[in-house]
């Protein structure tokens, strides 16, 4: 069910540049209901994705609102270790997007949706 909600967001963000709020609020139904991670590791994540996220927005214009939103709400959702792990991939694919096609702005979903379906291929090999 994550993975379809990712699909989702990531689609609408590389397409209109805008994670809207209704997703965010699923992934936060998701992690409140269905997530199959423990308390702990939910709280933290949602923490782990709200601070820095927040910091960066506030220290800098490179990130907007519903970024911010979308990384907490997906912290809480995937729990920590899973988003951390996430993360390291997304920043991957978002350094060599900029690099490719040399714009300002970064999909940010879609690049999650990226660094997701990477970390899920390479835990099914492990």
């Amino acid at each position: 069910m994550l993975t379809i909600l990712l699909l989702t967001a990531g689609y609408i963000d590389w397409r209109y540049r805008k994670i809207p709020l209704a997703m965010i609020l699923l992934l936060l139904l998701y992690a409140l209901l269905w997530s199959p991670v423990s308390f702990y590791e939910r709280i933290t994540g949602f923490f782990v994705g709200a601070i820095p996220a927040f910091c960066l927005a506030a220290a800098t214009d490179k990130i907007k609102g519903g970024d911010v939103k979308f990384l907490t709400a997906l912290g809480a959702a995937a729990g920590m270790t899973c988003f951390v792990q996430t993360l390291l991939f997304t920043t991957l694919y978002a350094v060599v997007y900029t690099m490719i096609s040399e714009k300002k702005s970064v999909p940010l979903a879609f690049c999650v949706l990226l660094g997701w379906l990477t970390l899920k291929c390479v835990m099914v090999r492990v």
